[in-house]
Parts: structure tokens; C-alpha cells; sequence
């Protein structure tokens, strides 16, 4: 697997991929339905207001997932957008691969942000026990903060998503354990 900036000719291609995955992932959830939950043309216009760059995780010429950042405050945060593995390709250790290949790509960011659908479990589990983003707020049509435009509240999952944060004091890759501190017994530092 190596992650890549997705070739301009690439990009359709690649966010009807990514709504695919949010369409499966939704339906999952809720049983089949007749509409997009969330379609392409959403993805492209919040990721156009933003100038965002569009990864993707490739394997013998094929790709398995990606997603689209933003960087902001002179690159020192990076806001993610839509992060997806092919949902015929779940848990097999892309998000993971992606997750820490972007740290390396990017040393100089020290805060991540990201959103995910409340109906989202795996992606919520993933960003929370994995990856330790802190669930900073609950969005919804009630609860709508400043830096979203009104479109972007009033869209399909309006019914709610959750904001995460992390700050990143030092690399450590998904999957490794923090270094012991020297208290007795090893305990890790908290």
C-alpha cells in the first residue's frame, strides 16, 4: 500500500468512490433507501470553499480509500474531510495505514480535526479508540457552530455529527503503545 495526492483526472472518480462508501455505510445502518445520503456534489462543493488536497491509499494500481484535508492556520492544522476505506475493504488495516502515513506526510501540523455522522460507528471508533481524537462537540440543527457555513448544517446529517480534535505532541503510530514513564511499575503517563 503507499498513499498518494489523487491525480487531477482522478478526482471524479475518486469522491463518487468516497460517496459509495458513506451510501453503504448509511444504509448499513438503516436499511436501503432511494436517495444519495450524501451525494457528490456535496462533497465537491464543501471541498472546492476550502482548497482542500485529496488523498488516496493505492495497491497495485486499485484504490482502497482516501480522504480530503484542508490545512489551515499556515498548515499548522489540518481539517479532515470524508475519510473512507471501500467498504468491501474494511477492516483490513487502511485507515490505520493512512492515519499514520499523513502524520509523516505532514510533521508540521500539530492539530487535527475531523467530523464523522453520528450513524458512523466504525469511523467513531476508529478516530476515538485508535487514533485518540477527543469528541469535542455534538453538531446538529440545534447546535451549529460559527465556522460552518448554513449549507453545510442544513445537509443530509443534519440530525447529527460529532467534531473531533487532536493535538499532536509527538508521532506515535496507531497501534503502538505510549512509552512507559518512569513511575513504578511502569505505569504509562496519563
Amino acid at each position: 500500500m503507499n498513499i498518494q495526492v489523487v491525480p487531477p483526472t482522478n478526482i471524479k472518480s475518486f469522491i463518487a468512490d468516497m460517496a459509495e462508501a458513506y451510501q453503504v455505510a448509511y444504509e448499513y445502518r438503516f436499511g436501503q433507501i432511494d436517495y444519495r445520503c450524501i451525494d457528490a456534489k456535496f462533497i465537491s462543493r464543501v471541498c472546492y470553499k476550502r482548497h482542500c488536497l485529496y488523498f488516496e491509499v493505492v495497491e497495485d494500481g486499485k484504490r482502497l480509500g482516501g480522504l480530503i484535508l484542508s490545512l489551515i492556520r499556515n498548515g499548522k492544522c489540518a481539517r479532515m474531510f470524508f475519510m473512507f476505506t471501500k467498504s468491501e475493504l474494511q477492516n483490513r488495516g487502511i485507515a490505520t495505514f493512512l492515519w499514520n502515513e499523513l502524520r509523516e506526510l505532514m510533521p508540521g501540523v500539530k492539530t487535527f480535526t475531523a467530523v464523522a455522522p453520528y450513524f458512523a460507528v466504525p469511523a467513531i471508533h476508529f478516530l476515538v479508540n485508535k487514533c485518540h481524537f477527543k469528541i469535542i462537540e455534538f453538531i446538529n440543527s440545534v447546535n451549529s457552530p460559527k465556522d460552518y457555513a448554513k449549507d453545510e448544517i442544513n445537509d443530509p446529517w443534519s440530525d447529527g455529527y460529532f467534531y473531533f480534535v487532536k493535538r499532536v505532541s509527538k508521532v506515535i503510530p496507531v497501534g503502538k503503545s505510549k512509552p512507559a514513564s518512569s513511575h513504578p511499575g511502569g505505569m504509562p503517563k496519563s
